[in-house]
């Protein structure tokens, strides 16, 4: 027993070694189960989401979503899913006018399909070449209009790696706020 353990840690040393010195590169693989189904080693993290205007039923708004995809990931970016979770209004979106870019806004822009997912609040964005390990992508969705009623808005973000049989992976909730941009003068008068 010891003596395999000894030709084991032989084995890794010589392994590790290798890689230091760019012999023979270690790469992080995604996790993938017997019947096909693929996740990411380390899924990706939500970072900020921000829209351009907080005020209620503006035109122009841009929501941005930070997604930052871990060099040791395991597996490359193919698609996020976004669903309004919470808000009191239903929040539609210009798909056509759908965005994203690597590494920064208005950092080179990526190709996107983005499509509506009928009867929910969830649109599905899938990048034709997937997001490698390592980059940031900046997702911008493009709302007809903010919300007509103010207060917090939460979207659910899932992740799916690339893959014939990649699984979604919850990212966390953005947040966006959305204010009356008659208050204090169009209510709480009395």
């Amino acid at each position: 027993m010891i003596a395999t353990q000894r030709i084991a840690r032989a084995g890794l040393t010589l392994i590790l070694s290798g890689s230091l010195w760019g012999l023979a590169p270690l790469e992080s693989q995604g996790v993938q189960l017997r019947d096909g189904t693929v996740y990411f080693d380390h899924v990706p993290r939500l970072g900020k989401v921000a829209s351009t205007i907080s005020q209620t039923h503006s035109p122009n708004a841009i929501y941005y979503f930070h997604i930052d995809l871990p060099a040791h990931a395991g597996e490359s970016l193919k698609t996020l899913e976004i669903e309004q979770r919470e808000g009191v209004d239903s929040i539609s979106f210009n798909l056509r006018r759908t965005r994203a870019y690597l590494g920064r806004r208005r950092g080179p822009e990526i190709s996107v399909q983005a499509t509506a997912t009928p009867n929910s609040d969830q649109v599905t964005v899938t990048f034709p070449d997937p997001i490698s390990p390592g980059q940031t992508v900046i997702l911008a969705l493009k709302p007809y209009w903010n919300p007509s009623t103010d207060g917090i808005y939460l979207f659910g973000v899932k992740a799916i790696p690339d893959g014939p049989q990649g699984h979604p992976q919850f990212l966390g909730y953005g947040r966006l706020h959305f204010y009356n941009r008659h208050f204090p003068f169009g209510w709480g008068h009395w």
